[in-house]
């Protein structure tokens, strides 16, 4: 999806704006928050990735997950 020079610019304009980020992600399968946190600053930004690829994981009653 991206290519690493693209995942550093992003990292470093969401540590210049001091904004995070997270994804939520689906056919990608998680592709990218891992092209993201190959950029060794990432932790800096990145709070976290959910993957839901299968429709009966996306059928789950989200507000059960932080009991």
């Amino acid at each position: 999806m991206f290519c690493q020079d693209t995942a550093r610019r992003v990292v470093e304009l969401l540590q210049e704006k001091n904004w995070r980020i997270t994804f939520a992600e689906s056919c990608t399968g998680g592709l990218a928050a891992a092209e993201l946190v190959g950029v060794s600053s990432a932790s800096s930004v990145f709070d976290g990735s959910f993957v839901t690829y299968a429709d009966s994981a996306k059928l789950v009653d989200r507000s059960k997950l932080y009991e």
